[in-house]
């Protein structure tokens, strides 16, 4: 009976360790290529808003160009974003890395005037 139990105790770590070593999407990508994904996505998301109207083939082209570039249709995207927000760490450096990508851009298109 005692050794039953441990045999379906160890069944039950088993397949827990199993199960929390899945790889998930943003494990397809180093840091840089999601930082690349993120800060296109982002741009992108940008040109996007700043239209007057915002038409479907318009939303159509954004998910087009991640998709040519990465690979990612709209649901992987929306899935690696998940993703990517679940691994606090890796969410932090990439928006840290988008951010000061974004400051330099805006200093150097403030020097040209």
């Amino acid at each position: 009976m005692r050794s039953s139990i441990w045999f379906w105790v160890c069944v039950c770590l088993v397949c827990c360790g199993l199960g929390s070593c899945q790889r998930t999407l943003i494990d397809r990508y180093t840091e840089e290529e999601l930082y690349q994904i993120m800060f296109d996505a982002h741009t992108l998301g940008l040109i996007y808003n700043r239209q007057e109207v915002r038409t479907d083939s318009l939303k159509e082209a954004y998910f087009k160009v991640l998709e040519a570039r990465y690979g990612l249709d709209e649901e992987e995207f929306q899935n690696l974003v998940e993703g990517l927000i679940l691994n606090a760490e890796m969410y932090d450096r990439v928006y840290q890395r988008m951010g000061r990508k974004a400051e330099e851009m805006e200093r150097k298109s403030m020097m040209d005037y």
